[in-house]
């Protein structure tokens, strides 16, 4: 059948080199174990009835440090004073008084604790104030409110786990009231909306502005390099770039932006190192000097994955090859530069990170699950509790929606029936941990390759290689559920390898394989569903294995 002779040239090639390569372990480095504690804030004076959120970090022995704070147990000397969450260190202020809160931590077989002071006023709420005031936001940004209380001793508290927040209109600007999340504003659409915060009856409120970005370029890569094109903002329209398209490579698997928009990289899978550009006012791709960037300690390396961090100056990259994932930063000049030790798990496909940059979620084959990680503040991955977790028969691609509340996977299926599986899962704030959406797989079209989600969060995508089409999803806002949208899947070429959704969440764009080219839709706003551009599909040099695009 033409879709196998299709996926043949770029996805199983990524599937059966896995028992070609042999093994993917690595030699573990010697154990690390805790060696202190700490415990923020080490003093906290509060008003009873308040609340206050205690981080436990812990130092390790080769001098790294951990947020544990999810993973500590916690306890209170004086319950009748303050009392804290078991886990997550949430602390209460009951009456006034003095508590010590105390948190310790086990692993590798040593344990190590660490103890704050808190103590309780007799000061009474007055007002409450919301800040950011008069937010101006971007649509796929986050913004994480406060909610401030002045008191009756003149004193200021941080009041945002105790209040209880709402949005005037969710659908321009949803406000979290989980563990983690707590005040946490999702935007959802372009519009005005006020944001309010409540603690025992004073509240406080803000305006909060929601606009669309406005797409700028686009990059289409795979087995003939790498075309760029200009975005028609009004019709979604693409045409080339008067730069050449980057020629030379071998067989590019996987595009990342970074989050100033300054450097595009790509993984070559076939050279075994990352292509890194700089991207100009022209929206053309000037080589970095250096690039491609090898690892010089790997006489073998095969990049499949290239995800940049969306709040710091990194860049992960997952080697089949190795079976792990290493950690580069990026610097002023977009020169990478490897941080040790890496992250192994194993064989592995594609990955994803939480918009707070806080976790890292990679997709692992042949064994049919997700590994979770969390990022350090120096880029370095650690595996979270409670992980890997099992999914499908090949999970290939998992992407994590633009709240960062919850993380989709495909699952590709070979020498076997084509699979339909979107497989859902909540992120939990605090610990990264995994967990099942209701409802969770959801059915898309045949073999489901590629997802991707729209900035503003309302609506899913994904490309299904053996159906020739483009399955869309309406996303639940509160569960994460998804629900088919009117019409779909929708009829595209063959096999569509590659999907990204416009910075402005009002295209998408579908990379197609067996006739080169990339297919455009506009998406309705209503209810999700797909419409071709006139002009689609707009030609590519060769077969399109992965795509990106800038504002």
């Amino acid at each position: 059948m033409l879709w196998k002779s299709s996926l043949s040239m770029a996805v199983a090639m990524l599937v059966t080199a896995l028992a070609a390569c042999g093994s993917y372990g690595k030699q573990q480095p010697s154990v690390v174990v805790p060696s202190s504690l700490v415990i923020a804030p080490a003093t906290t004076s509060t008003p009873a009835g308040t609340t206050q959120q205690f981080t436990a970090t812990v130092t390790f022995s080769d001098s790294s440090t951990r947020d544990v704070t999810a993973q500590a147990s916690w306890a209170s000397n004086a319950n009748s004073v303050a009392t804290v969450t078991q886990v997550g260190g949430r602390g209460t202020a009951v009456a006034p008084g003095d508590a010590t809160i105390s948190a310790s931590f086990t692993a590798s077989g040593s344990t190590v604790t660490g103890s704050a002071a808190f103590h309780v006023t007799t000061a009474v709420l007055r007002s409450v104030a919301v800040t950011p005031g008069g937010a101006q936001l971007e649509l796929g940004a986050n913004q994480q409110f406060a909610a401030i209380g002045t008191f009756s001793d003149g004193t200021t508290q941080d009041l945002t786990a105790s209040a209880v927040w709402s949005s005037s209109d969710p659908t321009v600007l949803r406000v979290n009231a989980t563990a983690g999340r707590v005040g946490l504003g999702n935007t959802r659409g372009p519009g005005t909306a006020t944001i309010s915060a409540a603690v025992n009856a004073i509240s406080g409120s803000t305006p909060a502005t929601i606009a669309r970005r406005v797409p700028k370029f686009l990059y289409a890569a795979g087995l003939a390099g790498i075309n760029g094109y200009s975005i028609n903002a009004t019709t979604g329209a693409l045409t080339p770039l008067a730069s050449p398209p980057v020629t030379g490579t071998q067989n590019i698997t996987s595009l990342a932006v970074t989050r100033d928009r300054k450097f595009l990289y790509a993984a070559d899978f076939v050279l075994g190192g990352i292509l890194g550009f700089r991207i100009d006012d022209s929206g053309a791709l000037i080589a970095l000097a250096g690039s491609p960037f090898f690892l010089s300690s790997r006489a073998v390396s095969n990049p499949v994955s290239v995800v940049a961090s969306p709040n710091a100056d990194f860049l992960f990259m997952t080697d089949l090859a190795v079976g792990d994932i290493t950690t580069f930063s990026i610097g002023g000049d977009g020169a990478l530069t490897a941080l040790t030790p890496s992250a192994v798990v194993g064989p592995a496909l594609f990955a994803a990170a939480t918009p707070d940059g806080k976790f890292f979620y990679q997709a692992r084959t042949p064994s049919p699950t997700i590994a979770g990680l969390s990022i350090a503040a120096n880029g370095t991955l650690s595996r979270i509790a409670n992980n890997p977790i099992q999914t499908g028969t090949l999970p290939r691609m998992v992407t994590v929606d633009p709240s960062g509340r919850f993380l989709y996977a495909v699952d590709l299926q070979f020498a076997q029936d084509p699979t339909t599986s979107v497989f859902a899962f909540a992120i939990d704030a605090v610990s990264g941990a995994l967990t099942p959406v209701t409802g969770s797989p959801f059915t898309a079209g045949r073999t489901p390759v590629v997802v991707a989600a729209d900035p503003s969060g309302r609506f899913l995508y994904t490309t299904n290689a053996v159906g020739n089409s483009v399955s869309g999803f309406s996303v639940d806002a509160e569960s994460g559920a998804l629900t088919n949208v009117p019409g779909t899947p929708f009829p595209t070429g063959v096999s569509p390898l590659a999907v990204a959704v416009d910075a402005g969440a009002q295209f998408v764009y579908v990379g197609l394989l067996d006739n080169p080219g990339v297919q455009a839709f506009t998406i309705d706003q209503r209810t999700g569903s797909l419409t071709e551009i006139v002009g689609s599909p707009f030609p590519a040099p060769g077969s399109v294995l992965a795509i990106a695009s800038t504002y």
